[in-house]
């Protein structure tokens, strides 16, 4: 299904929470990590531009690999609508987010914007935090198969546990593979979570592990080649828990508020989880990693500062 032809397919208005009431504090990071070298990179792709969108590798053969590529773009709209402004504080952050999804929704998926406001207002009720890795690896869901289940406490356990971007990208694939070697119903409306929460998990990763590693100012695949040097791995596996917080949250946020809106038909089940998905995403980098949110869009937007 392409994402350019969504079209939302409920009218019944949903009350949610509209703001949150409390930055979170940073949770403390997995168990102590052992150190890695000479592991290859598996290269992510990305599309030209001031500040480009970096993407997992793509896999056709699952029908909703859009919905991860879809979830990045989502992202990036923040980004690139971003004003100085919006780096003064975390509600004038929160505020690019509630106008600019909104706004993305109803020119690239064909949502109306009181809808697309609503997806947003549905990210930010969930209140997912920094613990996003270790909910995910417990998740739990009446709505959702026992495999479907399995698929994500999997991924969530893979979040907490690896400790670099090449670890992490090659397990996500490895999961990628199991997920796709399943029989799974044919069409769009029923166990989709799996599906979709993998291709969340790989893109939302490449988009966070760019984000992290240029606020951070280094390159990944450079590192792994001086792995021997404590201060770099400490770095890398720092860089890489921050980009697992996240995708975790992005995850929990795709396959929850897709869920919630199955009732409505797919079409609009895949709505929530692209809108709401990559609200929680920059919300829950907003709550927890504000200064990085700042960083990153001083050093990719136009009105950054150039050093």
């Amino acid at each position: 299904m392409n994402g350019n032809t969504m079209r939302a397919c409920c009218t019944q208005p949903l009350r949610f929470l509209t703001a949150i009431t409390a930055v979170l504090l940073l949770f403390a990071a997995c168990d102590d990590p052992s150190e890695e070298s000479d592991t290859p990179v598996i290269p992510v792709l990305a599309m030209p531009g001031e500040a480009d969108i970096a993407y997992g590798p793509v896999n056709d053969a699952n029908p909703f690999e859009h919905v991860g590529l879809r979830h990045n773009e989502c992202v990036h709209a923040v980004i690139r609508a971003a004003q100085p402004w919006d780096t003064l504080s975390m509600p004038t952050m929160f505020s690019r987010i509630q106008k600019s999804i909104p706004d993305w929704g109803a020119a690239s998926l064909d949502v109306p914007r009181d809808r697309g406001m609503m997806h947003v207002q549905t990210a930010f009720a969930m209140k997912i935090d920094s613990a996003a890795r270790h909910q995910l690896s417990a998740f739990d869901a009446a709505g959702y198969s026992a495999r479907e289940i399995g698929f994500l406490r999997r991924i969530g356990r893979t979040l907490c546990t690896v400790t670099t971007f090449p670890s992490l990208e090659a397990e996500l694939l490895v999961i990628e593979k199991d997920i796709l070697s399943e029989t799974w119903p044919a069409g769009d409306s029923t166990e989709t979570a799996a599906r979709i929460a993998i291709s969340v998990a790989k893109h939302s990763g490449a988009y966070w592990k760019r984000m992290f590693c240029v606020t951070a100012g280094v390159d990944p695949g450079a590192m792994m080649k001086t792995a021997s040097l404590r201060k770099s791995t400490d770095l890398l596996i720092h860089l890489t828990t921050k980009a697992q917080i996240v995708t975790a949250a992005d995850v929990i946020a795709a396959v929850s508020a897709g869920e919630a809106s199955a009732i409505f038909g797919p079409l609009a089940q895949l709505q929530a989880a692209i809108l709401s998905g990559g609200a929680v995403s920059i919300i829950v980098a907003t709550l927890v990693y504000f200064e990085d949110i700042v960083g990153f869009l001083r050093s990719v937007c136009p009105w950054g500062d150039r050093k």
